[in-house]
């Protein structure tokens, strides 16, 4: 487990994040298990807010040692991704996303990415991430409008993959009771 002690006024007690259940055997490049290249990205929550900790590699660089921008806005947009799956419980897209880079971030440096959900209708749900590095910086910041899949898309969805995500919601509404969610 990754030593959180540099980010503290940024995270609740550790004790007090649950483990988010893995859909395993994704292919997604931010989540997935089974994507041999993916950054296996897995989640936490406070009850309030998704949390992944993680580093990145050279292989996410853009130049030098900084990560590229496109690695940084894939963690955000599945950060707030997972935000929707914890606490809406249905299946999103993101329609459109907006990303503020604040500074470089390093790659082999420890990393933790929030994301909540700042209001939500019928439709869709306004969702806001923050990334930062080891040291409390704040490097990066995003808002996204996801729209929740209709139930025509739904039936779309290949059965591994709907069946594996609909048992991990039941697990994910085990989880949230404990925060009385």
């Amino acid at each position: 487990m990754l030593d959180t002690t540099p980010l503290k006024e940024h995270l609740p007690e550790t004790e007090k994040l649950v483990a988010l259940p893995r859909i395993e055997g994704l292919n997604c490049f931010a989540c997935g298990s089974a994507n041999p290249i993916g950054l296996k990205m897995t989640f936490s929550t406070d009850g309030e807010k998704v949390f992944s900790f993680l580093a990145l590699t050279q292989h996410h660089v853009g130049w030098g040692h900084i990560a590229h921008g496109g690695i940084v806005s894939t963690l955000l947009d599945e950060a707030m991704g997972w935000a929707v799956l914890a606490f809406i419980r249905k299946f999103g897209v993101t329609r459109n996303l907006s990303v503020r880079y604040l500074r470089p971030v390093q790659v082999g440096r420890k990393l933790t990415v929030t994301a909540k959900i700042s209001c939500q209708d019928e439709k869709s749900c306004q969702a806001v991430a923050e990334l930062f590095d080891e040291d409390s910086k704040r490097s990066a910041t995003a808002s996204a409008q996801i729209a929740f899949l209709s139930q025509k898309r739904l039936a779309a969805i290949p059965e591994p993959l709907l069946s594996g995500t609909l048992n991990a919601f039941a697990q994910m509404e085990a989880f949230m009771a404990r925060f009385g969610k």
